[in-house]
């Protein structure tokens, strides 16, 4: 089972203004989250079994010691800890292993990090220089024996991709990607149809036969936001529609526990999770091109949310006994609900 999974988005603001952002963030979206929220959720998820606690946004090293603090107090509760960032501070080596060694003084386990034709080019704008923020952060990475991500996103004629990236790295650390890849990971995408995204021309987004099996994110990554709002995933979709709320901490004070129990009641993300989007926009007799997981979920639960509920409202029965119970994977949540439930009772 995926592990548990806070994802705190610190801040909605971004210094980068990416053409495929699904979260449209930008230097004007300076909302963030109160220091005393995340570390009640922090308090709350260990409680309830939560294991790894993600800082994310916008972009979180805009609010540097809030995200130094935050880290401490999720590896002081037994976190495992994430750090996602464009790397904008990756301008040169000496600043890249500055950044990285407070971090990881902080109890930090991972960064993970953006290097495609988009983030370059709003790196180009902000610093007037070179790109070469990939090769810094990933040497100082290595030299300070902490995990690394690199997140390249690829589109038609992209000129950055995973092979790019391999050959600069090799070329730069003067060893071969094969001696590093355990420490430093790189993970190809594509843009998801959300939020700056949807501008982005059809033509040039790749169409991916996507996995057919369930999502394995949502009810099990739950997303605290500045805004107030608590999603059940951290997926692109959830910028694009409120279906994907599950409270909000700013208007009623929720707990996560109520959160996950109203998760546990909506036969929806049950079924999101046990089957997937693509298979659920199949049953629907859907068949638009899909890039992305997300993106296929999007077109589900907002373009046909109409079907969706009509589906739903005719075969309730059906879904909730072959595509959810009798489903090993929604089997396995069912348990840890249940476990929780006693476990907080």
């Amino acid at each position: 089972m995926h592990p548990l999974t806070l994802s705190f988005f610190i801040t909605y603001k971004c210094n980068y203004n990416c053409a495929h952002c699904s979260l449209s963030a930008n230097s004007k979206k300076d909302i963030e989250l109160p220091i005393s929220v995340i570390r009640r959720f922090l308090e709350e998820g260990k409680k309830l079994g939560f294991r790894v606690a993600v800082f994310t946004g916008g972009e979180p090293t805009l609010k540097w010691d809030k995200l130094l603090k935050s880290i401490q107090y999720a590896k002081d509760l037994g976190y495992a800890t994430r750090v996602v960032s464009n790397g904008w501070w990756g301008f040169s080596y000496e600043n890249a292993y500055k950044m990285l060694f407070q971090m990881k003084k902080s109890g930090l386990d991972e960064v993970n990090i953006s290097f495609d034709d988009y983030h370059v080019s709003s790196f180009r704008q902000l610093w007037k220089m070179e790109p070469l923020y990939v090769l810094h952060i990933a040497k100082a990475s290595l030299d300070l024996n902490l995990r690394l991500g690199i997140a390249v996103i690829e589109y038609e004629n992209s000129i950055i991709t995973r092979e790019f990236i391999t050959k600069l790295l090799s070329w730069y650390l003067g060893r071969s990607y094969e001696t590093i890849k355990e420490n430093v990971v790189i993970v190809n995408d594509v843009p998801a149809r959300a939020g700056r995204g949807k501008e982005l021309p059809n033509e040039i987004l790749p169409e991916r036969e996507l996995p057919v099996s369930g999502c394995e994110d949502i009810g099990t990554t739950y997303g605290i936001h500045p805004d107030g709002r608590i999603t059940v995933c951290c997926g692109h979709a959830i910028f694009e529609s409120n279906a994907y709320d599950i409270g909000n901490w700013k208007e009623n004070g929720i707990t996560l526990k109520e959160a996950i129990n109203n998760t546990s009641k909506n036969i929806i993300y049950w079924w999101l999770y046990a089957q997937g989007p693509k298979r659920i926009l199949k049953k629907l007799g859907i068949n638009e091109k899909t890039t992305h997981i997300c993106d296929a979920c999007k077109i589900l639960m907002v373009d046909h949310k109409d079907e969706l509920l009509e589906y739903i409202k005719h075969h309730r029965d059906e879904i909730l006994v072959n595509d959810v119970l009798l489903n090993t994977r929604a089997q396995e949540l069912v348990k840890f609900v249940k476990e929780k439930r006693r476990a907080t009772a």
